[in-house]
Protein backbone atom coordinates (compact mmCIF):
# COMPACT_ATOMS: atom_id res chain seq x y z
CA UNK A 1 0.00 0.00 0.00
CA UNK A 2 1.25 3.56 -1.12
CA UNK A 3 1.96 6.07 1.59
CA UNK A 4 -0.74 7.96 -0.26
CA UNK A 5 -3.45 5.89 -0.41
CA UNK A 6 -2.93 5.30 3.80
CA UNK A 7 -2.96 8.52 4.59
CA UNK A 8 -6.34 9.08 2.09
CA UNK A 9 -7.80 5.81 4.17
CA UNK A 10 -6.64 7.71 7.45
CA UNK A 11 -8.27 10.73 6.04
CA UNK A 12 -11.40 9.20 5.58
CA UNK A 13 -11.42 6.90 8.61
CA UNK A 14 -11.27 10.25 10.67
CA UNK A 15 -13.70 12.09 9.00
CA UNK A 16 -16.25 9.56 9.60
CA UNK A 17 -15.11 9.13 13.45
CA UNK A 18 -15.95 13.11 13.75
CA UNK A 19 -18.82 12.54 11.55
CA UNK A 20 -20.16 9.49 14.07
CA UNK A 21 -19.24 11.09 17.41
CA UNK A 22 -19.43 14.44 17.21
CA UNK A 23 -21.40 15.95 14.00
CA UNK A 24 -24.07 13.41 14.19
CA UNK A 25 -25.01 13.58 17.81
CA UNK A 26 -25.22 17.41 17.29
CA UNK A 27 -26.43 17.93 14.03
CA UNK A 28 -30.31 18.49 15.03
CA UNK A 29 -29.22 21.03 17.82
CA UNK A 30 -27.45 23.15 14.82
CA UNK A 31 -29.89 22.92 13.17
CA UNK A 32 -32.45 23.78 15.61
CA UNK A 33 -30.70 26.54 16.99
CA UNK A 34 -29.22 27.60 13.73
CA UNK A 35 -25.56 27.74 15.21
CA UNK A 36 -22.15 27.17 13.73
CA UNK A 37 -21.42 23.59 14.40
CA UNK A 38 -18.10 24.59 16.26
CA UNK A 39 -17.30 21.37 17.71
CA UNK A 40 -16.91 19.69 14.47
CA UNK A 41 -14.95 22.02 12.78
CA UNK A 42 -12.64 22.11 16.05
CA UNK A 43 -12.17 17.98 15.82
CA UNK A 44 -11.89 18.60 12.14
CA UNK A 45 -9.14 20.93 12.87
CA UNK A 46 -7.53 18.55 15.55
CA UNK A 47 -7.56 15.73 13.22
CA UNK A 48 -5.74 18.27 11.07
CA UNK A 49 -8.66 18.00 8.01
CA UNK A 50 -8.75 21.14 7.25
CA UNK A 51 -5.20 21.15 5.94
CA UNK A 52 -5.78 17.77 4.44
CA UNK A 53 -5.22 18.67 1.09
CA UNK A 54 -2.05 20.49 1.31
CA UNK A 55 0.92 18.99 -0.18
CA UNK A 56 2.92 17.42 3.00
CA UNK A 57 5.87 19.70 1.72
CA UNK A 58 4.03 22.32 2.73
CA UNK A 59 2.65 20.87 6.16
CA UNK A 60 -0.58 19.23 5.11
CA UNK A 61 -1.32 15.57 4.68
CA UNK A 62 -1.58 15.83 1.40
CA UNK A 63 -4.58 13.23 0.85
CA UNK A 64 -5.86 13.15 -2.85
CA UNK A 65 -8.14 15.23 -4.29
CA UNK A 66 -10.57 11.96 -4.44
CA UNK A 67 -10.35 11.46 -1.17
CA UNK A 68 -11.28 15.09 -0.36
CA UNK A 69 -14.03 14.55 -2.44
CA UNK A 70 -14.93 11.36 -1.04
CA UNK A 71 -15.52 13.04 2.50
CA UNK A 72 -18.51 15.19 1.19
CA UNK A 73 -20.12 12.21 2.33
CA UNK A 74 -20.12 9.04 3.58
CA UNK A 75 -21.30 5.62 2.90
CA UNK A 76 -24.51 5.99 4.39
CA UNK A 77 -27.62 7.64 1.89
CA UNK A 78 -27.48 11.41 3.54
CA UNK A 79 -24.71 13.28 3.17
CA UNK A 80 -21.98 13.27 6.51
CA UNK A 81 -22.70 16.15 8.39
CA UNK A 82 -18.36 16.11 9.11
CA UNK A 83 -18.23 15.96 5.47
CA UNK A 84 -20.79 18.78 4.41
CA UNK A 85 -18.88 20.93 7.09
CA UNK A 86 -15.38 20.01 5.74
CA UNK A 87 -16.66 20.96 2.35
CA UNK A 88 -18.35 24.16 3.94
CA UNK A 89 -14.80 25.09 5.45
CA UNK A 90 -13.53 24.50 2.19
CA UNK A 91 -15.77 26.94 -0.07
CA UNK A 92 -14.90 29.30 2.67
CA UNK A 93 -10.77 29.26 2.50
CA UNK A 94 -9.93 27.02 -0.25
CA UNK A 95 -6.50 26.72 0.12
CA UNK A 96 -6.76 25.07 -3.66
CA UNK A 97 -7.21 26.81 -6.96
CA UNK A 98 -10.35 27.48 -7.60
CA UNK A 99 -10.68 24.92 -10.55
CA UNK A 100 -9.90 22.16 -7.86
CA UNK A 101 -12.73 23.26 -5.87
CA UNK A 102 -15.14 23.68 -8.53
CA UNK A 103 -14.35 20.40 -9.49
CA UNK A 104 -14.79 19.04 -5.81
CA UNK A 105 -18.56 20.48 -5.71
CA UNK A 106 -19.30 19.11 -9.39
CA UNK A 107 -18.32 15.46 -7.81
CA UNK A 108 -20.29 16.12 -4.50
CA UNK A 109 -22.91 17.09 -6.68
CA UNK A 110 -23.06 14.35 -9.30
CA UNK A 111 -22.41 11.99 -6.22
CA UNK A 112 -25.83 12.94 -4.30
CA UNK A 113 -27.93 13.17 -7.77
CA UNK A 114 -27.21 9.49 -8.02
CA UNK A 115 -28.57 8.61 -5.05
Amino acid sequence: MSVAVASDQSFLEAIRTVGEEIAAPNADDVDREARFPAETVEALRKNEALSAFVPSELGGAGVSFEALAGACFSNRPKPSPAGSTLAIERLISPPVPTSEVTDAINLCSETTSRR
